[in-house]
């Protein structure tokens, strides 16, 4: 009859749009990358009653994915740190994959817990570029303009890496004419040196100027030109390296920032810089052997700071051990008590000096980028917790060694005066506030905050390490093991209030 005719061309309409549908479906399907179809294989809401369309991989096959996967982003990652345990495991060792894999029913690689970092030397292919091409300058104003917003900047107070006139002779060095059809190592070196200046141009505060190519292609060039003469002692190749490793630790390339860093402690190394030359360099008349001697004062901490951050992150024994070098405190160093009488120079809208000494080059004073005491601190915890000794250690042994750090941290804390102290449990009484001071005030004392948090929570965490931590048959261990936990657990949280303060109040700026 008609309805039954009805429901029958209702059906084979049904069946037509079906078929069409799952054509088009097809050929959108088939332009997919290989990418898109393992997650839709792998996605758990994936219904299991339906046909697979594609082979099941098994677990070989997934396991030489990560594998490849891995290899690929090597050059590019920064893995997690040397803190990562559970219950005396370490994660990122072969027993810590193999832990998380067989209770995520999943194979894992480190690749699969790395962030990826672009390296510096990313920035153009120098394997295959000639040194003239490496060694080609932008216009020399150009660069006597970025020297001039580095000497203005208060980027120059945390990281005096450069000195003016030593710079400027480096600069005539750059741009004399070629003799012959080679480039001397004192050429070579001098253009290193000022490509490491244009690199940092981005954190000079200086839009106005213009360079003829990015600052990363700068800083790649410098790397070039540095892996050519590393063993160049001299301090333009000192400073260079100092430059890339200062770059590379503000990008979070810990393990870039220690390669640069075994370079710049060999050279200082090779210039006297771990020696106080103080009792024979004072008493000379000789300008020249004075300003050298304060300059290398001032990159020997630059470069002592940056050595046990990296430590700490990398789990890399330090380079320069404060066994072996001389702590004295720079002449022209900044302590805290004085950087709040000094800090109206800095012009808080563009984050420059208004004013400068009559002579810098002898008058300036920088407050680094840390305070000079918790660097041998930082040290001291890596050589109690971090070691190959340390990593011996017995559970009862660990535990002391974590509380004699804990006392020498709080021995550190105490020898601030209160309005500057910085405190575990951080709040909106405890953070400085807009009235309080200058944006450059605010921002060193929560910098000196994060100090103290952060290494807080790289002693405390190290607790992780004890073996059957939380057994029952050990109940004082288990008691102190969470009162570490405990206090891990609150700096971390005051971590992130610091971090949200200063993004709040003082915006993107404060991270330059």
């Amino acid at each position: 009859d008609i309805q039954s005719l009805l429901q029958r061309v209702q059906t084979l309409e049904g069946s037509l749009s079906a078929c069409i549908a799952a054509e088009e479906s097809s050929a959108i399907s088939n332009r997919e990358s290989t990418a898109s179809r393992c997650d839709e294989e792998s996605d758990p809401s994936h219904n299991s009653d339906s046909p697979p369309v594609h082979k099941q991989r098994s677990d070989s096959e997934i396991a030489s994915q990560a594998k490849s996967r891995q290899r690929e982003l090597s050059q590019y990652t920064c893995r997690w740190g040397p803190n990562w345990y559970f219950n005396g495991i370490a994660m990122s060792s072969e027993a810590g994959l193999e832990w998380i894999s067989q209770r995520t029913g999943q194979p894992v690689s480190p690749a699969d817990f790395s962030i990826p970092i672009e390296e510096l030397s990313a920035g153009l292919p120098g394997d295959s570029l000639p040194l003239t091409a490496l060694c080609e300058l932008p216009d020399k104003t150009v660069v006597l303009d970025v020297l001039k917003a580095y000497i203005e900047s208060s980027f120059r107070l945390a990281y005096p890496v450069f000195d003016e006139i030593m710079f400027k002779r480096q600069v005539e060095k750059a741009y004399e004419p070629q003799k012959g059809p080679h480039y001397s190592t004192a050429q070579v070196s001098a253009n290193l040196c000022v490509f490491s200046m244009l690199a940092l141009k981005s954190h000079l505060n200086a839009p106005r100027i213009c360079l003829p190519e990015d600052e990363d292609i700068y800083a790649a060039k410098a790397h070039y030109l540095l892996e050519s003469i590393k063993s160049d002692g001299t301090y333009p190749t000192l400073e260079a390296a100092i430059v890339l490793q200062i770059l590379s630790m503000l990008r979070g390339h810990w393990h870039g920032a220690s390669s640069y860093g075994l370079i710049a402690f060999l050279i200082i190394r090779e210039l006297g810089g771990t020696r106080d030359l103080r009792p024979i360099i004072v008493g000379m008349p000789d300008i020249e052997a004075f300003r050298n001697w304060q300059h290398m004062q001032l990159l020997f901490w630059i470069s002592f700071i940056i050595d046990k951050n990296v430590a700490l992150f990398t789990g890399r024994p330090p380079y320069l051990a404060e066994i072996y070098c001389d702590l004295a405190v720079p002449v022209n160093y900044l302590p805290w008590e004085e950087f709040q009488s000094c800090a109206h120079i800095i012009d808080r809208e563009t984050g420059t000096l208004k004013a400068l000494p009559p002579k810098p080059s002898q008058f300036f004073r920088a407050h680094l980028p840390g305070d000079l005491e918790i660097s041998p601190l930082k040290e001291e915890v890596y050589k109690r917790l971090f070691s190959r000794a340390a990593n011996r250690a017995k559970n009862n042994q660990l535990l002391q060694h974590i509380r004699e750090i804990d006392e020498l941290i709080e021995d550190w804390r105490l020898s601030f005066r209160e309005e500057y102290r910085p405190v575990l449990s951080v709040s909106d009484e405890t953070l400085p506030n807009e009235a309080g001071g200058d944006v450059p005030i605010m921002i060193r004392r929560t910098a000196l905050q994060l100090e103290y948090l952060h290494l807080m929570t790289v002693t405390h965490t190290t607790v992780r390490k004890c073996k059957d931590a939380t057994s029952e048959n050990s109940p004082n261990l288990h008691s102190v093991v969470h009162s570490s936990f405990d206090i891990s657990l609150e700096a971390s949280r005051s971590i992130i209030r610091c971090l949200k303060f200063l993004i709040d109040r003082v915006g993107q700026g404060a991270f330059q």
